[in-house]
């Protein structure tokens, strides 16, 4: 995976919708990824890819040390928070989950 070009453009593709659920998505997590949020955000705000226009923003910032790592971390955390936000979206989703409520009422003993 060529994580530059591709998270750019994956981030490109949200829909403000998207993105706005990413930032609550995330935000559960408090201060742990804070750097993730400002990197998203930098990234946001780009017309065009360029690394080195990140890398002199966050000049000082101790994830830049691991910056590859940093940017594939975020990619999967787009992607989970995609996951979340469009499975509610299909019937199967809906369906999975209200077999799981049951499951966990029925071990219970709660039906």
């Amino acid at each position: 995976m060529k994580p530059s070009t591709e998270l750019f453009e994956l981030v490109k593709s949200l829909t403000k919708t998207e993105k706005r659920y990413f930032k609550l998505f995330v935000s559960k997590y408090k201060n742990e990824n804070t750097n993730y949020l400002k990197l998203f955000d930098a990234i946001d705000r780009l017309k065009q890819y360029d690394e080195t226009k990140i890398r002199k923003k966050f000049h000082g910032q101790h994830f830049l040390k691991e910056m590859r790592v940093t940017k594939n971390y975020l990619y999967g955390l787009i992607l989970k928070s995609l996951n979340a936000f469009h499975s509610e979206s299909t019937i199967d989703a809906r369906l999975k989950g209200l077999l799981m409520s049951a499951e966990v009422l029925f071990k219970k003993g709660l039906l």
